[in-house]
């Protein structure tokens, strides 16, 4: 039997790091973007499960290629600045 997949945006934050975990406890395959020079700290102790990859969710080409190419069964959109500060000097 195929495994899920699941893909996670924002995987590298404090909700997709236990949600990554969660998902590779009960058997999924589980890919994630990460933004920029975006830390891993939160998910080194399960780095080695995953599959990463770099991409900017505001450039839809990118988006469409990058999901082409994993075809997860799941898509989790995590990816968010928590900081209010910080979301007003990073606007897109």
């Amino acid at each position: 039997m195929k495994r899920p997949r699941a893909f996670i945006t924002g995987i590298a934050g404090f909700a997709g790091s236990y949600l990554a975990e969660e998902l590779l406890q009960a058997g999924f395959e589980v890919s994630g973007a990460l933004w920029g020079k975006e830390s891993t700290k939160n998910i080194e102790a399960i780095k080695g499960n995953l599959h990463l990859v770099p991409l900017e969710i505001l450039d839809s080409d990118q988006c469409r290629k990058t999901l082409s190419k994993l075809r997860p069964d799941y898509v989790f959109h995590l990816a968010a600045i928590a900081s209010v500060g910080r979301s007003f000097q990073q606007e897109a």
